[in-house]
This record gives structure tokens, C-alpha cells and sequence, in this order.
């Protein structure tokens, strides 16, 4: 069973606030590229292929717009990582319309549940036949850090998950990189697992 209409839209909550939304390009803490609902832009080509529009005049941005906009973001980051997205969005040139984001956030997760399953699947977990806050749990993570990411950097999370031990998994899920908040509202949905 997947992700039905009333998880997609507690996930679509969750995310927003733990991702933030912005129409500009901007470096995530780690120094990627990234814009809308935390949608990574992991290189120029793709930037490239964006619907990228100049600010000033609510143009279409070519090519050369969009690369030293891309190059911009970068170059800021180098100088300090520590700056939050909303810096970026003074300095930015270019953006994207909110209904753009909107369908290439709709495209993330679709992709990304395509992700988790596969990524699961080959560690001997059938994701749709987890609970509904235990695929939310697992869709939170990976969506911060992709489904790879997570299996390879939480195994004893994943063995927990196999394990159907989310008493552990809960123990399991804490990121170093996203809010306290986010990391509870993961914890609370493999507890509400345990219960149930």
C-alpha cells in the first residue's frame, strides 16, 4: 500500500516546514545546489532545463542567465556556509513560479517513493507493506537524504525497519542535519508504529 492522499499531504506539510519552499536557487548546508521544496539541482545541465525566469523582467532566463545565477549560488557558499536560504534569495537574479514548484515537488515524491522501494527491496523490505507512519518515517529521511543515502548511512535503522522493531528504529532515526522538530516528528511515527 502506498502513500494514500491524506499521507501525501501530512508529508507535503512536514516537508515544507523542514525544507522550507523558495523560488530562487539556493546552497543547502551541505553546499547543494537547490530550489522549490529542497529539489537538488545537482548539476548546471539540470539547472539548465529548469523554467528559470529573470526578475527583472519576468523573461524567460536563457542558458548564460541561468549558469551565472548557478555559478553565483556556489561561489556564495564558498565563502560562507553558513548562510540560511533566505540570504540567497536577496542575491538571487532568477526564479521559478510557484506552480513550477509546486508539479516538480509533486515529481520529487513520486520519484523519490519509486527510490525508497527499490532501496529497500534490495535490503529484503517490502515498503508497501509497512504501516502508514512507518513509510512517512521512512519517506522523511529519504527524502533529506535520498533513499541510497539512507540505507547506507542508517543500517542499523534499516535492520530495525526489517526487524519490525521501531522501538529501535525510533532510537535509529536521528539526523544530524535537519530540526529537532523534524527528527521528533520522525521518532513519534515509529513509536505511533510500536502501538499500533
Amino acid at each position: 500500500m502506498s502513500l494514500g492522499y491524506n499521507e501525501r499531504k501530512q508529508l507535503k506539510k512536514i516537508l515544507l516546514e523542514g525544507e522550507n519552499k523558495t523560488t530562487y536557487m539556493y546552497c543547502d548546508t551541505k553546499g547543494n545546489v537547490t530550489i522549490g521544496v529542497g529539489h537538488l539541482i545537482s548539476n548546471l545541465n539540470v539547472a539548465i532545463k529548469l523554467p528559470f525566469k529573470r526578475k527583472s523582467d519576468n523573461h524567460k532566463a536563457d542558458a548564460n542567465d541561468i549558469e551565472k545565477e548557478y555559478k553565483k549560488m556556489k561561489s556564495i557558499w564558498k565563502k560562507n556556509s553558513n548562510y540560511i536560504h533566505t540570504y540567497y534569495g536577496k542575491k538571487a537574479s532568477l526564479y521559478i513560479s510557484e506552480a513550477d514548484i509546486d508539479n516538480t515537488f509533486k515529481l520529487d515524491i513520486l520519484k523519490k517513493e519509486i527510490n525508497i522501494k527499490a532501496a529497500l527491496q534490495k535490503k529484503g523490505i517490502v515498503y508497501d507493506n509497512l504501516s502508514r507512519e512507518v513509510q512517512l518515517a521512512i519517506f522523511d529521511m529519504a527524502y533529506n537524504m535520498g533513499a541510497t543515502g539512507l540505507v547506507n548511512k542508517f543500517p542499523n535503522f534499516i535492520v530495525a525497519i526489517k526487524d519490525a522493531n521501531y522501538k529501535e528504529a525510533a532510537k535509529q532515526s536521528s539526523r544530524l542535519d535537519v530540526s529537532k522538530k523534524r527528527n521528533l516528528f520522525v521518532k513519534r511515527l515509529l513509536l505511533k508504529a510500536v502501538v499500533n
